[in-house]
C-alpha cells in the first residue's frame, strides 16, 4: 500500500492498494480521519480519469469530496508515475470499450453503477 498526501495542507490523502485478488488496484481519495468521504477508482475508471484529466472541470457539491487547486495539481502530477509503478493501472483501459452494444453497456455495473436501482 502506498499513501500520498495531496497539496500543501496534507488533509487529503490518496491511497493505492491491492484489492483482494491482488490484480486490481483501488485508488482512494479521502479526508484524513474521515474515510466516509472517499472515491474509489477501479483500474478502468482510473484509465478514464487519466484520459480526460485535461478536460475535467471540478464542480463539487457540499456532500462530494472536493480537491483544492493545489491538491488537484498534485494528483495530476502523480498520475503518470502511478501508471508506471502499478502495472494494472498501466494496462487498464476504459471498460466501455469492451461493450459491443448498448445493452451490455447498461448491464455493466462498472459503466452503469445504478442500473439495478432504476
Amino acid at each position: 500500500m502506498q499513501t500520498y498526501e495531496l497539496g500543501v495542507t496534507g488533509d487529503r490523502i490518496m491511497v493505492v492498494k491491492n484489492a483482494d485478488d491482488d490484480e486490481r488496484i483501488s485508488i482512494v481519495l479521502m479526508i484524513k480521519g474521515h474515510d466516509v468521504k472517499c472515491v474509489q477508482f477501479s483500474p478502468s475508471r482510473w484509465s478514464v480519469l487519466h484520459e480526460y484529466v485535461d478536460d475535467i472541470n471540478i464542480a463539487a457539491r457540499a456532500v462530494d469530496i472536493a480537491l483544492r487547486f493545489d491538491e488537484w495539481a498534485h494528483l495530476c502530477s502523480l498520475m503518470q508515475s502511478l501508471r508506471n509503478d502499478h502495472p494494472s493501472l498501466k494496462l487498464a483501459h476504459p471498460c466501455h470499450l469492451n461493450h459491443p452494444d448498448q445493452p451490455t453497456f447498461f448491464t455493466c455495473l462498472e459503466c452503469s453503477p445504478f442500473a439495478n436501482s432504476v
